[in-house]
């Protein structure tokens, strides 16, 4: 559910008016209405108003009206529902002269009956309730609707009629007088009849407003009759998102994400990219696969288009022609890929999944990372050990894991990845304690990328463009795939396009000059003008503009310049603390120099000194940043003092030798597939781009069933992010490697067990006749004869293209496959 504000209140309702009628439980929701539109005026309005008297508060050509009708039996009443009967279905001149009804009309009372009818109080709301229902169900002469709207399907208005529960008061706390006429079976009695109204005559009652008090003491104000605030706050909201969802959605445009607007609206119709994705995916991929496995297509695939007299027939193929299809375990693997994608389609663009709107709790961030810590630790374990090689060719098992191992990297983007889930899902951005340790963890992530890469440049020398391009295809190809299935853009799921800046960044630094990176003085001055020249680009106004302008013009890409620069600023210079904490270990552990590092381990009094000192930091970091007031403050200083805290716990987690060889493998498999997780969680274990929770829609018990919603959609999440993580690196090896069809094996084409050809199986392509011999030929090669029919000409000029493309992208040169795979996406884009 979006929380609108006032400019989006005003642009819904521009010269419209919102209606209220009822008591003062209706009144509530009038008042916090109108402070969406002007709080301070809002304030001052009601502390000088009357009770039971008719309102009207008015902003920015928007109307609110409250009428004071406790029984529901008043003629402003019965005038609103005459001129919402008369209005048109659309704003037409013909409605504006016969006068138009309000926007929104909402009706609420029935605890003025239970305090003051005290004899046949049922009878007498149920008389007041049937003269209003008639008017929430036109005719079936109506005129048609012209758009869909979002509150009932069958809604001949575009204007809304609603109706609002009786308000279930909290009785212990009500007043004596209250008490003795207001009771539990007057409220459920009227309620029940609302109940039978809804299921049976479709009357739009709006039961959320119940749900929102159900069992909730706090929600009452000390009357025991009223909500608080907050509470009438979300109401509004309720009413806000029923009404003007719908119109709001249409409106965005291109522009629909974060889409936090799921409630009460349709989502936009699909695009010829997304029609075609959805058809790749479950229909041509799948018999892609099947070929590979059996040799044949699926029976119902087999007759194509009886009218050009195309068919699929049993024959065997030229191996030549084979070989253009990818191998199987490629083929697979883009099924895997693709059926991910289209998930997170359907669970976030459609309403196959429900969607529940996300509550900030930090009880549940507490206990859902204590969890996540405690299933760690119960699975740590020893490391294995490793194979080095010594003089000759002689190799040596070593049982102690070097500074920042493998595993122990793993393990920390897993625990990392955990709690950053947690805290999204929990919806604690808000908490200044709980955003500065996420903070931490991000910076902790990043380190780890300047380290990690520079450490391999530095010892492999390795700066090919295989080498780049790998790295930079695993990390962005679902980042790079699922905008266009979604509609979002690539720097929305934002930290895949950090990560790749900053090993560019590296990438370029350490390129620069390699021949001398033995130098110290040399390549720590790389280290330093990179450092100045990256801040320059990104803190001054002008170049990033420039880029993102060209980007936008020749690309059509829209991105955000102020997200950007905030998001590469908070984090500038821990990167560079890696790179520097990389080199240094490099020179001090690669012989013939002075081994430094092993004198430190060796030395028992150094240790503990470097021990102290980080334990020191981590105590004075933790005890600063609780002194900070918010997080704009806070985030001024972070990217500064944000690499202490992290090589403090660095030089801790690798203080002793059981704390390097011991790790998690449940936190370190999370890591493996940590960069999936981030962004598939926009989409299939949150919703509304993270703006809402996803919801199965088959546990209605609200306090069990949502404990057992998340762990049937964190099941699916975890294992769909496993499998992507998988696939993921097969396809960048078949992207930047190609397939070596020569040797054979485990990537060769025809030469496992599954292909048929080989044990003489068959394989279908399709047939068409030629015309001057009756003969059939393959149009798969356009080699038929030229007298053929025009559409025949047609298809010819496709399939060339077609196999130019993918013989271009069978290419040996890796720069050609980049070209195709450029040229493709920049046509998707324009």
């Amino acid at each position: 559910m979006h929380e609108y504000k006032r400019e989006e209140l005003v642009a819904c309702l521009k010269h419209k008016r919102m209606v209220l009628i009822g008591d003062s439980t209706t009144r509530q929701v009038f008042w916090a209405m109108a402070k969406k539109l002007d709080k301070d005026g809002a304030i001052d309005d009601m502390s000088a108003a009357r009770k039971h008297v008719d309102l009207f508060f008015g902003r920015d050509g928007v109307g609110l009206e409250f009428i004071w009708d406790p029984y529901l039996n008043s003629s402003r009443l019965h005038e609103e529902l005459e001129a919402y009967r008369n209005t048109p279905h659309s704003s037409t001149e013909k409605g504006k002269e016969q006068g138009e009804s309000a926007a929104l009309i909402l009706v609420g009372g029935g605890l003025w009956f239970a305090r003051h009818v005290p004899a046949n109080t049922l009878k007498a709301f149920k008389d007041s309730i049937d003269r209003i229902i008639p008017y929430m169900n036109p005719p079936a002469t109506a005129p048609p609707k012209a758009i869909p709207r979002p509150f009932a399907l069958d809604r001949e208005s575009e204007n809304l009629l609603l109706m609002t529960p009786v308000q279930v008061p909290q009785y212990d706390i009500l007043s004596p007088p209250r008490s003795e006429t207001i009771t539990s079976e007057k409220v459920d009695a009227m309620n029940g009849y609302l109940q039978h109204l809804s299921e049976f005559q479709n009357a739009d009652i709006v039961w959320s407003f119940s749900l929102m008090t159900w069992k909730q003491r706090a929600a009452y104000e000390q009357n025991g009759l009223h909500v608080v605030d907050n509470v009438a706050n979300r109401k509004a909201d309720v009413l806000l998102n029923l009404r003007c969802n719908a119109e709001a959605a249409v409106g965005m445009g291109d522009q629909g994400y974060p889409y936090d607007r799921t409630c009460c609206s349709n989502y936009r119709k699909l695009g010829w990219v997304q029609r075609i994705g959805l058809f790749g995916s479950l229909a041509i991929l799948p018999s892609l696969v099947w070929i590979t496995r059996t040799g044949s297509l699926p029976a119902h695939f087999r007759k194509i288009d009886a009218s050009t007299e195309m068919w699929m027939a049993d024959i065997k193929v030229d191996r030549k022609r084979i070989r253009l299809l990818p191998s199987g375990k490629v083929l697979r693997a883009i099924l895997v890929f693709s059926l991910a994608v289209v998930y997170c389609f359907y669970a976030d663009r459609t309403h196959v999944f429900e969607k529940m709107h996300k509550q900030r709790s930090t009880k549940e961030f507490v206990v859902l990372s204590g969890a996540s810590f405690l299933l760690g630790l119960l699975s740590v374990r020893r490391s294995a050990s490793l194979t080095v090689p010594t003089s000759g060719s002689r190799k040596e098992r070593v049982l102690d894991q070097p500074f920042l191992s493998r595993h122990q990297t793993d393990e920390w983007k897993g625990w990392m990845q955990f709690v950053i889930l947690v805290y999204h899902y929990a919806g604690t951005s808000k908490i200044l304690w709980i955003y500065i340790i996420v903070r931490l963890l991000v910076a902790s992530y990043l380190f780890m990328t300047g380290f990690g890469h520079t450490v391999y440049f530095y010892k492999e020398g390795d700066y090919s463009l295989r080498r780049v391009t790998g790295v930079l295809v695993r990390l962005n190809l679902l980042n790079c795939v699922l905008p266009y299935m979604m509609r979002t853009d690539y720097l929305f799921y934002y930290f895949t396009p950090l990560v790749s800046f900053w090993f560019i960044v590296v990438y370029v630094t350490m390129w620069i000059g390699h021949g001398r990176n033995n130098s110290l003085p040399f390549i720590s001055s790389k280290v330093v003008i990179s450092a100045v020249l990256v801040a320059a680009f990104t803190k001054l106004h002008g170049p990033l503009e420039a880029v993102f302008a060209i980007i936008s013009y020749t690309c059509r890409l829209h991105w955000n310049v102020k997200e950007w620069r905030f998001r590469v600023s908070l984090d500038m210079f821990v990167v560079y603390i890696g790179m520097t904490i990389a080199i240094l270990l490099v020179r001090g552990t690669v012989p013939p120099r002075n081994q430094w590092v092993e004198s430190v381990l060796k030395y028992q009094h150094l240790q503990l000194a470097l021990l102290s000192i980080s334990f020191l930091v981590l105590y004075t970091f933790a005890t600063v940043s609780c002194r900070f007031p918010d997080k704009r403050d806070y985030n001024r200083w972070h990217p500064y003092i944000s690499f202490l805290p992290v090589v403090a716990f660095t030089i801790v987690r690798n203080s002793h030798r059981h704390l390097r060889n011991f790790y998690s493998p449940v936190f370190a498999w999370l890591g493996r597939c940590s960069l999936e997780t981030f962004t598939l969680q926009f989409h299939i274990w949150m919703a509304g781009d993270t703006k809402g929770l996803l919801s199965l829609g088959i546990f209605r018990n609200w306090s069990e069933g949502r404990w057992y919603n998340f762990a049937v959609v964190t099941a699916v999440f975890l294992y769909t992010s496993w499998r992507v993580a998988r696939v993921t690196g097969v396809l960048t090896q078949w992207i930047i490697r190609g397939e070596d069809r020569r040797s054979g094996g485990q990537d060769g084409m025809h030469t496992g067990k599954d292909d048929r050809d080989e044990q003489g199986g068959e394989l279908e392509i399709p047939l068409r006749k030629s015309r001057d011999s009756g003969r059939q030929t393959m149009v798969i090669d356009g080699e038929a004869s030229c007298g053929e029919t025009s559409r025949w000409e047609v298809g010819r000029v496709i399939m060339r293209w077609k196999w130019l493309l993918v013989r271009l992208w069978r290419c040996e040169d890796l720069a050609v496959r980049l070209g195709v795979l450029t040229v493709a996406m920049w046509f998707l884009n324009v």
